[in-house]
């Protein structure tokens, strides 16, 4: 611990002990909360999602075989934590009629993981 003090201290100076505290300031949280919804709603980043579904949903799945809803709602799954987006936005892009991927609604999403859930505590000693 001193000798992470002494290399800020060489780095810094004096603003070593000068630092912010408490919690972040309204006006902070609401341009945090606008910029990323600037940065969903380009078209860039609408592509670039777009994109990563369809590579995830192809590693998923079989290629000869049209993809199952329940593969389409684990890449929802694994994408909502790689992206950082909420379900609804990732169903929303998934969803989008300008694109040739295959959609899945909201409700249903839910329902395949409730499913999921289900079967694995009703076979759990089947799969131990």
């Amino acid at each position: 611990m001193l000798s992470n003090w002494i290399r800020s201290y060489t780095e810094n100076g004096y603003n070593v002990v000068i630092t912010r505290k408490g919690r972040r300031t309204h006006e902070q949280r609401t341009r945090e909360i606008e910029e990323r919804k600037r940065r969903i709603a380009s078209p860039e980043f609408k592509a670039y999602c777009r994109e990563r579904i369809y590579k995830k949903i192809g590693c998923l799945g079989s290629k000869e075989k049209k993809t199952t809803e329940t593969e389409i709602a684990q890449a929802v799954r694994e994408l909502r934590l790689e992206l950082g987006l909420g379900v609804r936005t990732i169903l929303s892009i998934l969803n989008d009629p300008n694109n040739d991927l295959p959609s899945l609604s909201r409700s249903n999403y839910y329902d395949i993981l409730k499913r999921e859930d289900q079967d694995e505590i009703k076979h759990h000693n089947l799969i131990k």
